[in-house]
């Protein structure tokens, strides 16, 4: 296959040329092997042929070689400089074989080489090039130095809130009745979350389940675990809180899992997901969802949490906004 595709390369390359073919060959002896091979008994003489020609009236003056140089140990004939006739089945033609020693030298026509990069330009001043890298390397580093020094200190909601002391007031607590132990956990937790994310908060009961059913496949809940999760999204979407929210929802004045920023008098900034906000009266209502059993220990937390939600929002929109925690 691989000696097809080169008799194939062979082929296009010779019928480019319309007058005269111009092949590179070695003067020792035929290719054996690669595409040339394909041409050589096309233009290697026999060993014993003589040029009919040894000097061509157009060409110039021929040596006995038609190798340019070789070492002065290795001794092998050479193919004479000459023209040579030739005859086949489809035609007689000429071959000349040229003697590398008559070219011209010419200087090259194509990009900088090696030896060109390697020597001194004498016009040029190489101490002032040098000179304008250094300047231009320090500038490059002290570019570097200065775009890997952050402009802002970031921070989630949530870190900020559990390394904080402060005080935190006006944030209100509700929590609604549970009828009988249910899952706990962060696997539930977020199982309740992606429901209330995604179902219209006027949703019935059959909606709720059928989104219920999509988010246990997605997260690999259990069954005990997705009858639980509608019965407390269920539950609590006829709090009055969330039945405003639905109302605020059909005017367009409801937003859920909205990221928010929160940029600190010292430059920081503060970035967290509210889980619901919507706008009554001139006023936005911010809401975090909660689904732990027990939130000791972590109240003051999760107050921190949600009011820096409502600082955000409030100063976002230019109205009061008051924060409220649901522990559904």
């Amino acid at each position: 296959e691989g000696q097809a595709e080169e008799a194939r390369l062979a082929y296009v390359a010779a019928t480019r040329a319309r007058d005269l073919l111009v092949v590179t060959a070695l003067g020792e002896g035929p290719h054996e092997t690669g595409w040339l091979a394909t041409l050589s008994p096309a233009i290697y003489p026999a060993p014993d042929q003589e040029p009919t020609a040894p000097q061509p009236p157009y060409s110039a003056k021929f040596a006995r070689e038609t190798t340019l140089a070789r070492p002065d140990r290795i001794v092998m004939p050479s193919v004479r400089p000459g023209q040579y006739e030739f005859a086949s089945e489809h035609g007689a033609y000429d071959v000349v074989w040229w003697d590398p020693r008559a070219f011209e030298k010419a200087e090259p026509k194509f990009g900088v080489r090696q030896k060109e990069l390697l020597t001194e330009d004498p016009a040029k001043d190489s101490n002032a090039e040098v000179a304008a890298f250094r300047e231009w390397e320090a500038r490059r580093v002290e570019a570097v130095a200065q775009g890997s020094v952050p402009q802002r200190s970031v921070s989630r909601a949530t870190e900020v809130a559990r390394a904080s002391t402060n005080d935190v007031f006006d944030v209100m607590i509700v929590e609604l009745p549970r009828e009988a132990p249910r899952p706990a956990g962060a696997r539930f937790g977020t199982f309740v979350h992606a429901l209330m994310a995604a179902i219209p908060l006027d949703a019935n009961r059959d909606t709720i389940e059928k989104y219920a059913r999509l988010c246990a496949r997605v997260l690999g809940a259990t069954n005990e675990d997705a009858e639980a999760a509608v019965e407390a999204v269920e539950a609590a979407l006829k709090y009055k809180l969330l039945r405003r929210a639905a109302d605020a929802e059909l005017r367009g004045e409801c937003r859920r899992e909205v990221p928010v920023t929160l940029t600190r008098d010292d430059g920081t900034l503060i970035e967290g997901i509210v889980d619901l906000a919507f706008a009554e009266g001139g006023k936005w209502f911010v809401v975090d969802f909660k689904t732990n059993a027990d939130l000791t220990g972590e109240e003051e937390v999760y107050e921190r949490q949600v009011a820096l939600y409502a600082e955000a929002v409030a100063k976002s929109t230019g109205l009061k906004c008051s924060a409220i925690i649901l522990r559904i």
